[in-house]
């Protein structure tokens, strides 16, 4: 029932004033009046960064196909995961052609996943109807998220990655002018879903944001340091950027850049630690 309503209230913030949306989604989400002459939290500040910040500059980071040139560019192509296909329509895709394990996913948008570990166990004709709906999302108008308002919708096909757990790990570095400073991993995303925040020296933080820790400590990754470098490289023209890595058999995998992590309705707890890392975040720079 909750699902329901949440897809008819996105379907009506289509059609309502941008501004009016954002402050209507933070009050629902953050149970205040947004304030954005002098914004203060983490969250009012990616309000703010929504508004004022000119993110439709940086559309070709979000879409999940064109950043992979700028991958390329700042980092090196080795970075990258195998692309299969990429696709206007779900017609163009030959499933007799395309591996065992494969993973669709939509370019512009955030959610719109499909993992398949086992070709043949998958419904081809549901799976088609599921990517028809997906690629008629409109992200930008559903969420406001300016950054994707001129990215045009298509559908990626990219290898399957799993790590030693058999799961995959998501390893999120929050870059602040070009500067790792906290490690976000998330574990069983699509299950038992687990967030541990770590700093740079992959000290446990009390810290959380959104999702429940857990009791132990994440392995490290061997290749952290470079890990970092890397998210400093690719956000070093950014004011505040989410850098994300996937890490699989001593390999690094770039996963994404985000500018407006969980839309901005999320907040850091506790509030002393949401205070501190919005400090981090200085709003001269998108001036």
């Amino acid at each position: 029932m909750k699902e329901k309503l949440i897809r008819v209230y996105r379907k009506i913030t289509g059609i309502l004033p941008f501004k009016f949306v954002i402050y209507m989604d933070y009050l629902i989400k953050q149970k205040k009046i947004l304030n954005l002459k002098n914004p203060k939290s983490f969250s009012e500040k990616i309000q703010w960064i929504k508004i004022y910040g000119k993110l439709e500059k940086y559309s070709y980071l979000v879409d999940k196909y064109e950043v992979r040139s700028y991958v390329t560019t700042k980092i090196g192509k080795e970075y990258l995961n195998n692309l299969y296909g990429i696709y206007e329509d779900v017609n163009q895709i030959d499933f007799e052609k395309l591996p065992n394990k494969f993973v669709l996913k939509l370019n512009n948008g955030s959610g719109y996943n499909l993992i398949c570990k086992d070709k043949s166990s998958i419904d081809i004709v549901k799976v088609k109807n599921d990517l028809e709906k997906w690629i008629k999302v409109d992200f930008y108008k559903e969420h406001k998220e300016i950054q994707y308002k001129n990215v045009k919708s298509k559908i990626l096909c990219e290898e399957y990655l799993e790590d030693e757990t058999g799961d995959l790990k998501d390893y999120k570095i929050f870059c602040f002018n070009g500067k790792a400073e906290i490690i976000q991993v998330d574990t069983n995303r699509f299950s038992n879903h687990i967030q541990n925040m770590y700093d740079t020296n992959w000290n446990k933080l009390n810290l959380s944001f959104g999702y429940n820790s857990g009791n132990i400590i994440d392995k490290k990754p061997a290749k952290l340091n470079e890990i970092l470098i890397l998210a400093e490289k690719l956000s070093e023209d950014m004011p505040f950027a989410r850098i994300d890595f996937y890490y699989v058999d001593n390999k690094i995998y770039f996963g994404e850049i985000t500018l407006t992590p969980q839309n901005g309705l999320v907040s850091f707890s506790p509030e002393s630690e949401d205070d501190r890392i919005a400090n981090m975040i200085n709003l001269e720079k998108y001036k």
